[in-house]
């Protein structure tokens, strides 16, 4: 295959992809966000996710595989809904995630350490 064939197949494949994700905008979002807060050290959320040990499972690395387990976020009365794991010191996989609303995010926190300075 000459360098040329080799170049248009790549641009061909590239716009597939490319067109693949427009489709799916707001999953492929939020599954970048994902990766942002596991693997990204300087990311403002890191110490809640990654910096805990919450892990995303081997299949998740696939933006295919997420969107085929998760399907694109709902929308609910003109919200769309965010990507929650049900047991909070759980990983990112499809048995411990759901789409949640925000009430049903806030439900889930993890408690925060007050402190108070005199």
């Amino acid at each position: 295959m000459t360098n040329i064939a080799r170049f248009i197949k790549k641009q061909m494949y590239r716009n597939k992809y490319s067109q693949f994700i427009l489709n799916h905008k707001k999953a492929y979002q939020v599954w970048t966000d994902m990766r942002t807060r596991i693997f990204n050290v300087n990311s403002i959320d890191y110490p809640r996710y990654g910096g805990r040990g919450i892990r995303i499972c081997p299949e998740w690395k696939s933006f295919k595989q997420f969107l085929k387990d998760m399907g694109d976020p709902p929308i609910i009365f003109g919200y769309t809904l965010t990507l929650e794991r049900e047991n909070n010191n759980g990983d990112y996989c499809k048995a411990n995630c759901k789409w949640a609303s925000a009430i049903e995010q806030a439900n889930n926190r993890q408690k925060r350490e007050v402190r108070i300075y005199v």
